[in-house]
């Protein structure tokens, strides 16, 4: 089984190229980077996950991750995601606001190495409270440290679909 990862740089791209997010409820700034499998012996790729960036500003950006299917979150996928918020988008911090009520997802998140940094009060799409969680570039295990030697760009080629 391979992966391929293809960025997505805006909300029309994403509902052409990721119907099963269709781009709806993000803002207009949203880009994202979406993962596919490719199974041996199939030639269509088939959607994994897609980690949307949005609201972004020079402080960093709300992430918002979708899958299609359960136990998605490999060490492979969470790695492309985060060097493409980190080194590649150039990040410093990710905002995660996680519904009060999913807690699944905040667990999640905390496995992942976000950190709960406060509430926003009726911050969820559906009104309830949302539970801030963030992430600083250099807290993130799942890339390099900054002092390493390689250069994100090479680092980030590994995960790039081939002819781009």
């Amino acid at each position: 089984m391979k992966y391929v990862f293809k960025k997505i740089a805006s909300k029309p791209d994403m509902a052409r190229i990721a119907p099963e997010v269709g781009g709806t409820g993000f803002l207009d700034d949203a880009r994202a980077i979406a993962a596919f499998r490719v199974d041996p012996g199939e030639t269509d790729p088939v959607l994994v996950a897609i980690a949307v960036l949005q609201n972004i500003s020079t402080i960093g950006a709300e992430v918002h991750f979708v899958a299609t299917k359960r136990n998605w979150a490999t060490k492979r996928l969470l790695t492309a995601f985060f060097r493409y918020a980190f080194e590649v988008c150039r990040f410093p911090i990710l905002r995660a606001p996680i519904a009060e009520h999913n807690v699944a997802t905040q667990i999640a998140a905390l496995k992942a190495g976000f950190r709960i940094d406060g509430r926003i009060r009726s911050g969820a799409a559906d009104g309830a409270d949302a539970i801030l969680m963030t992430m600083k570039r250099d807290e993130c295990r799942w890339i390099l440290p900054q002092n390493e030697t390689e250069p994100p760009s090479q680092r980030m080629a590994e995960t790039k679909p081939e002819g781009q």
